[in-house]
Parts: structure tokens; C-alpha cells; sequence
């Protein structure tokens, strides 16, 4: 979803995560009927979130799994959760505190207002095309490079050793 499309279930999420002081960013990507989150790395903040999911009876995003795994959300690791929050389809991304993609995410991350005085922070479609094909497993992804050009930069250390 496009920030200039985000409608009152955006709002409405991001009223709810904010009231619960979790830290958080959109990013917009070509479905209009998501949305997609990617919550700050830090525990205290998956604890928040976990509060913020109950409050808002939050349930999975499968017809199959309708109950959340919370304890999973905490200490499961970096995944996408597909969720409904709000009546609206959600894509978590959890992300490791080692991960360098919470800190590329959040350079990236330009603020929308969505309502009179509440703004949220979303990354641009442009930067996270690549990433969004990365798997959430994924541990340290050199942003905007191909996999050759990785594989060029660690042959280039190795020589350099």
C-alpha cells in the first residue's frame, strides 16, 4: 500500500501501536490491501507490540491459524507473521537486533501524516524492493547490492587479508 493511500485502518493501526509506545515503520509496497509493519528489533518493544496485538484482538492472517503465537512473536526470531488487525490483512516483519535492516529501513524512512498531529514513519517503495525478496531469515543483507557484487566485495576482503 502507498502512503497516499492509507486509509482509516492505517490510522487506526497506527493510533493503536502508537498508544501502546511501540516502536515501528510502514513500508509501502504495490498491495493495496495490506499493510506492511516492521517493528523495532528491540525486546522491550516486542513486548509492547504483544500488548498492543492483544488490545487490538489481533488474530493470524490465515483462515487456518487464527490464534497468534505470542510468545513466538518475542523470542522466535526474524519472519514475516501474517496478521488481521483492525479488520485490516497485516504483514509483520520481525527483524533480529543484529540485523542491519532495521537501521537501513529507518534512513530510509521519511514521516506521513496521517491525521491532524499523528504521523507515521514509511520507507519508500524504491529501497525495499530488493529486500522484500530477501527472506526474513536472512542475517546482515548488504542493501542495494546484487549477489554478484557481494560476492565481489568478499572476494576483494579476502584478497585484502
Amino acid at each position: 500500500m502507498r502512503a497516499d493511500e492509507f486509509g482509516e485502518a492505517v490510522t487506526d493501526l497506527v493510533r493503536d501501536l502508537e498508544a501502546c509506545g511501540v516502536s515501528f515503520l510502514v513500508l509501502e509496497d504495490g498491495n493495496p490491501l495490506s499493510v506492511t509493519v516492521v517493528a523495532g528489533p528491540a525486546q522491550r518493544n516486542l513486548e509492547r507490540l504483544v500488548r498492543a496485538l492483544k488490545r487490538m484482538q489481533a488474530s493470524g492472517g490465515r483462515p487456518a491459524q487464527r490464534r497468534i503465537d505470542y510468545d513466538a512473536l518475542v523470542h522466535g526470531g526474524p519472519r514475516r507473521v501474517p496478521l488481521r488487525a483492525g479488520g485490516l490483512p497485516v504483514e509483520l516483519v520481525l527483524v533480529d537486533v543484529a540485523d542491519g535492516r532495521w537501521s537501513a529501513y529507518y534512513e530510509e524512512a521519511e514521516p506521513v501524516e496521517l491525521a491532524p498531529g499523528l504521523w507515521v514513519d514509511v520507507v519508500p517503495d524504491a529501497p525495499i524492493l530488493r529486500m522484500r525478496r530477501a527472506a526474513a531469515s536472512d542475517v546482515r543483507p548488504d542493501l542495494g547490492l546484487t549477489q554478484r557484487e557481494r560476492d565481489r566485495l568478499r572476494e576483494d576482503r579476502r584478497r585484502s587479508v
